[in-house]
């Protein structure tokens, strides 16, 4: 064979590769600017980049499958009114409405369309495409609410818990309406003292 046509072999070689890389460059780059942190955590918990990668998009497979909708007005104004009732009970009983709340939310999950009746990893996996942002937390508040501390750290926990449910919950709310509908602003976490005003770094100790 000419040695001319083994270069062309070789030149053309180098340039599949060079397509192959840019494409895996371009595709983690888009997981990348999809997931945020979300795909940094899934890559340290993983064997391998590649095997993290494959998650991350299993996950948008699966979420496109999802028949996601929007919330009624009514029903988005019936939840909010709950969670403000909820959040009256943290003062006096935190762990109560802790628990209240993580039921409502899951209840506002299962509207929109989240498979909520799996595994709490699973929901976190799929809530994780639409909320890359706020997942990181959901995952550790999950943890706080189910552990057993208790005294000062449990109701530490308890804290930081209830504000990951809220912007939460509140994010499922805003982006999640028919047509839209307004809210009451005031959903800060009620005070008794000014060391009950937990912020969103207790969640992440």
């Amino acid at each position: 064979m000419e040695w001319w046509i083994w270069l062309i072999i070789g030149l053309a070689i180098v340039a599949i590769v060079a397509v192959l890389v840019i494409a895996s460059r371009q595709r983690r780059a888009r997981l990348q600017d999809q997931f945020g942190s979300e795909y940094d955590r899934t890559v340290v918990d993983a064997d391998s980049r590649r095997q993290a990668e494959g998650d991350l998009r299993g996950r948008l497979k699966r979420h496109r499958e999802l028949e996601l909708r929007p919330l009624a007005p009514d029903a988005a104004e019936k939840y909010s009114q709950e969670w403000l009732v909820i959040q009256a009970r943290f003062v006096d009983a935190p762990d109560e409405a802790c628990t209240r709340g993580e039921r409502l939310l899951e209840q506002v999950l299962r509207d929109r369309g989240y498979p909520v009746h799996e595994d709490f990893d699973t929901q976190a996996d799929l809530v994780s495409v639409d909320h890359p942002e706020l997942v990181g937390d959901y995952r550790r508040a999950h943890e706080m609410l189910h552990s057993q501390n208790d005294g000062d750290r449990r109701l530490d926990e308890l804290r930081a818990v209830f504000l990951v449910h809220r912007d939460l919950f509140s994010d499922l709310l805003d982006n999640g309406v028919e047509r839209g509908v307004e809210h009451d602003d005031e959903t800060d976490l009620p005070q008794s003292t000014p060391q009950d005003a937990p912020t969103r770094d207790d969640v992440r100790r």
